[in-house]
């Protein structure tokens, strides 16, 4: 069993001192007096070097909800594919000086995180900083990469969630490979209040996901009864 021990330090009273310098210089200080072969390490430590490692850290690590998203992960098999489409994205985030903490992906590559089916693009929504210089319609900024428009999670005829919200709020996304994703039961609302064919897919995919994974301990034995149920009725 993973056991994970979060220490939070702060600068209160010592604003002379480089806080991420000096949470380094203990790491390396500890990790000498502790050396072990790190093959067989029993304890892995680690630091925040920067502030924007600390965020990284702290969108994973104290989110209620994105420790529960983590938990509930089938396979980690993903797609070469996948992979590599999410490596894109954060290139031209870079290029375009977008930060990966200022967006939020919003469709349906969940699905594939969660190993429900594999994605076949990738959308996302952006912070309301970046809409007066990239716009409020949907793009195509890479052909199966795409900038979608500006609140475009409605679940029903009077909700509709903000852009901001979603990607500030760790109640409603949770983190996997550096960027934040849109909580899995909120793309089943919107795709269950669209109800296009491939969204009744993934809605029955997700309702079947939801109610094996209360009985299944075994994540492989859940991926594949989930199969089972979703293609024996088709």
């Amino acid at each position: 069993e993973l056991k994970i021990r979060l220490l939070l330090v702060s600068d209160e009273g010592f604003k002379d001192r480089d806080l991420y310098k000096t949470i380094e210089n203990a790491k390396l200080e500890l990790r000498d007096r502790m050396f072990f072969d790190t093959d067989l390490a029993p304890v892995v430590m680690h630091g925040s070097n920067s502030r924007e490692e600390f965020i990284h850290l702290k969108e994973i690590l104290l989110s209620v909800n994105n420790l529960r998203h983590l938990k509930r992960r089938i396979a980690r098999n993903y797609s070469e594919e996948f992979v590599e489409r999410l490596e894109r994205l954060k290139s031209i985030l870079r290029e375009k000086h977008i930060s990966q903490h200022g967006i939020c992906i919003s469709g349906s590559s969940g699905w594939e995180i969660f190993g429900l089916r594999k994605a076949d693009d990738t959308d996302f929504i952006v912070d309301d900083c970046y809409r007066e210089q990239y716009g409020n319609t949907t793009q195509s900024w890479a052909g199966d990469i795409e900038y979608v428009r500006c609140n475009s999670i409605q679940i029903s005829d009077e909700i509709i969630y903000e852009d901001k919200l979603l990607i500030h709020d760790d109640n409603y996304c949770y983190v996997f490979n550096g960027l934040k994703f849109v909580n899995l039961d909120l793309i089943a609302k919107k795709k269950a209040y669209n109800r296009r064919g491939k969204d009744i897919r993934d809605v029955r995919l997700y309702e079947l996901f939801c109610d094996f994974g209360r009985n299944f301990d075994d994540k492989e034995a859940l991926k594949k009864q989930i199969e089972k149920e979703f293609y024996k009725k088709r």
